[in-house]
């Protein structure tokens, strides 16, 4: 798509909102510069004005154009004919991280209009995992049409560059007219954070969790959160929690933020990616200095005056730099004055006469990247390099970064060459017997680091080998199961000769190798690796690859090169995957035993068969179970027993049980609760009488003699899934795929909310999921309701299953 040159009179400048951020505030400023070239201005937005809005020109010309989100076909057609009427001569979009920018870019380019973009981030901004690449590149290639993309420092022109992206870096604004006449006195002890509060991008919880070590050394010191956003009352909480709240204070947004860095004696800035971050342009003008997570590629930190930083993510150096900071008046006072002259220059470039050479090469140019010296690549070629590779190891977040980029020569062994020989043949000898090499019958089985519902799960991989004779265990193996389910452990597995003793749930066990445990090597020592990933230990870290894929990734797991190494060994050596990411949805009993049945010469679909077919003589074995602990005639079989609460946040909230009861009558269903359930005064409340059940017997005999049967995806719908098919299964929390049987047919009624699949997280931890919410927002659907009330409604009544 060429080009007509042509000069340039009018502009229509896009960003989809005006308020509530950085890039809408350098709209609001860029619109207002623009008009005052001279140049006749259409600003486009997908809302409305409000109230909230950054001020600009009063006579820039705001047409409302369709939501970028929704279907292009209106917004392509509104987007055309604004473009005609108003004889638009260049488009300049904000909006660099859509799809949708693509589009709008199309749509002016097949109007021969000249497009600009202006990529408001450092290049690679956003980009978390496979899928956002995806998209990524989608963008890429489409942004190779745009006449200009704007970069905001020389390393993302010269990337940009290397991509075929004409490219040039053009500034933005500062936020003021005029630089500040009053500094900041810097006598306090108050450290400000000033952004969007928000753990994605900003990492609110950082400067949470820096506090603490910093009150350590600075007993008075102050944190002022200047900002708003949707991890606030998280944020909140947490100060809470940490015992910290007094020394934290949240002012929310405001649109005068002079007054709070007035009072400042150190910013602190902890994001993941910034591209030209304003509060750097803001604070500094007021002669305040920065500690920072590294960010090296930023055009502000050029000089290496005005600020500390540390390494992304240590927020204890981090503490420890503002600390310093704050205690030593002659660093604090010289780091700010290295600020104010930062500002200085950066308030001295005239923004409207690098727009205005961009404009005029509209007209006149055939190329308008602008070149970079031999020399600015030579200083930004590395910057790039080190980037690119901590993007590389950090994009999942699970690969640990090279501790320098020289590869280690080639080692000088000399000596006793048939020393060499026999060290030679004994770790090819330790090899044979490691998971990659021959398989060594199991003499410990642990489940007794994972939940109840997790082991039927993972009972069911075992039981399909065992049941097909496959040589899995040693004739002296031991299965450790939590005491509640040793009963009936013992009763299925007996048949085959396990030993199965019952301890309490996380009880450490004296192991004998090899051994076999879902969970991944965790010691201090590197001994458990060794077993692991060269011996013949089977630990198979089953459940950490499925759990980061996840929406919101489980809340304890500490991200450190050790865990991302011991990931990504597992996922290579056990699962046979090229990565975490590459971990594939699948029942437990099925991944978990997935990786033996392979040593042992069972391809995947074979041993999906095997698994699948042995669920009906372990229902046979799990019926005649409870018959024998529970005689017939003790209880009464109830019509309809609901199991509406599972230990984390999947639960029916009591509000849902109370209009499920009310839509069911005159039938009488009964809830099943816990006793100890942390909302059983919230149900009791709702008018649910809860029935106790004083056994996990009791419960297996309610779900196989109950005539209609509901749970929630809990330990209850494991137990149905081992006694029945004709039960209704409520899913919210997680998938089928993960959690039903490959051959259990449950009728399953799903509503899965934006933030799903969640990871547990109990509710007698927390008053909110890990998604911020007080219950599942799943139940907040009234048609989801009525497909759970249907379900019930025209289940067939029958005992017989």
């Amino acid at each position: 798509m060429g080009r007509k040159k042509r000069p340039v009179k009018t502009i229509a400048l896009y960003y989809w909102r005006l308020h509530d951020g950085g890039t809408e505030r350098v709209t609001s400023r860029l619109a207002t510069i623009y008009a005052s070239l001279g140049y006749r201005v259409i600003l486009l937005t997908d809302v409305d004005p409000t109230p909230l809005d950054y001020p600009y020109d009063p006579s820039i010309k705001r047409i409302k154009i369709p939501p970028h989100r929704e279907r292009f076909v209106t917004r392509g057609r509104t987007l055309a004919s604004i473009l005609r009427l108003e004889k638009v001569d260049v488009f300049v979009s904000n909006l660099w991280v859509e799809t949708a920018t693509a589009w709008d870019l199309f749509v002016a380019k097949s109007l021969n209009i000249p497009v600009i973009i202006g990529w408001h981030n450092v290049f690679d901004a956003g980009i978390y995992n496979g899928h956002d690449i995806s998209f990524f590149e989608q963008r890429i290639a489409a942004y190779k049409y745009a006449d200009l993309v704007v970069a905001l420092s020389r390393m993302d022109q010269y990337w940009f560059s290397t991509q075929g992206i004409s490219s040039r870096v053009v500034h933005n604004p500062l936020t003021f007219s005029k630089m500040p006449e009053k500094v900041a006195s810097l006598s306090s002890h108050v450290i400000i954070w000033i952004a969007r509060v928000e753990q994605h991008q900003k990492r609110i919880e950082h400067v949470i969790r820096m506090m603490p070590l910093v009150l350590e050394k600075v007993p008075d010191a102050v944190l002022l959160i200047v900002g708003d956003g949707p991890d606030r009352e998280r944020a909140e909480d947490l100060a809470e929690e940490l015992g910290i709240s007094t020394h934290v204070l949240f002012a929310g947004y405001s649109g005068k933020v002079e007054q709070y860095i007035n009072e400042a004696a150190v910013h602190v800035m902890t994001s993941e990616f910034e591209g030209s971050p304003m509060v750097l342009g803001e604070v500094w003008a007021h002669g305040v200095p920065t500690v920072m997570y590294d960010l090296a590629f930023l055009e502000y930190l050029k000089s290496k005056k005005g600020y500390l930083s540390v390494k992304q993510k240590d927020y204890e150096a981090l503490a420890e730099q503002v600390s310093q900071v704050l205690l030593d008046d002659k660093l604090r006072h010289r780091l700010g004055s290295e600020a104010r002259q930062v500002a200085q220059s950066f308030f001295d470039i005239d923004i409207g006469k690098e727009w205005k050479d961009v404009f005029d090469a509209i007209g006149t140019a055939d190329d308008m990247t602008a070149r970079l010296s031999d020399e600015e690549i030579v200083s930004v070629a590395p910057i790039l390099v080190e980037h690119l590779a901590e993007r590389m190891y950090a994009v999942d977040r699970r690969h640990s970064p090279p501790k320098d980029t020289f590869r280690p020569s080639r080692p000088n062994i000399k000596g006793n060459t048939k020393f060499v020989r026999k060290l030679g043949k004994l770790i090819s000898s330790t090899l044979e017997k490691r998971p990659g090499g021959v398989f060594a019958k199991l003499k410990t089985i642990d489940f007794a680091h994972i939940g109840l519902g997790d082991n039927l799960m993972a009972w069911t991989g075992l039981h399909a080998l065992l049941l097909n004779k496959v040589p899995v265990v040693d004739k002296n193996c031991i299965l450790y199961v939590p005491t509640p389910l040793v009963g009936l452990a013992k009763f299925i597995f007996s048949q085959f000769n396990l030993r199965v003793e019952g301890v309490a749930p996380h009880t450490n066990i004296d192991a004998i190798s090899p051994l076999f445990s879902p969970l991944p090597p965790h010691g201090p020592s590197m001994m458990e690796w060794y077993k692991t990933f060269v011996g013949i230990d089977w630990k198979m870290n089953c459940f950490e690859a499925l759990d980061l894929q996840k929406t919101i990734p489980r809340l304890h797991f500490k991200n450190t090169p050790k865990t991302r190494l011991r990931l990504n060994l597992s996922e290579h050596l056990l699962h046979k995957n090229k990565g975490w990411q590459n971990a594939q949805a699948g029942y437990i009993g099925y991944r978990l035993w997935l990786p033996v049945a392979r040593k042992l010469g069972f391809m995947p679909l074979p041993f999906l068969v095997m698994i699948k077919n042995a669920l009906g003589p372990m229902r046979e074995k799990v019926r005649a179970y409870v018959d024998s602990c529970i005689p017939p005639g003790t209880y009464t079989a109830p019509d309809m027993a609901i199991f509406p609460a599972g230990k984390s946040f999947q639960a029916f909230p009591p509000k849902i049980c109370a209009k499920l009861k009310t839509q069911l009558a005159p039938q009488e269903p009964e809830f099943y609760i816990q006793a100890n359930d942390p909302w059983m005064v919230g149900y009791r409340a709702a008018g649910i009488e809860p029935c106790n059940l004083k056994s996990i017997e009791e419960l297996f005999w309610i779900i196989k003699s109950a005539h209609r049967v509901l749970t929630t995806d809990s330990f209850s719908s494991h137990v149905a899934q081992f006694l029945r098919d004709d039960f209704i299964l409520v899913l919210t929390r997680d998938f089928r795929e993960n959690i039903v049987h490959p051959a259990a047919t449950p009728l399953i009624v799903s509503n899965h909310p934006t933030c799903a699949p969640c990871n547990y997280h109990s509710r007698d931890d927390s008053h909110q999921c890990l998604a911020g919410y007080t219950h599942c927002i799943a139940f907040d659907n009234d048609a989801f309701l009525n497909n759970i009330v249907k379900a019930l409604k025209s289940f067939p009544a029958t005992s017989e299953h």
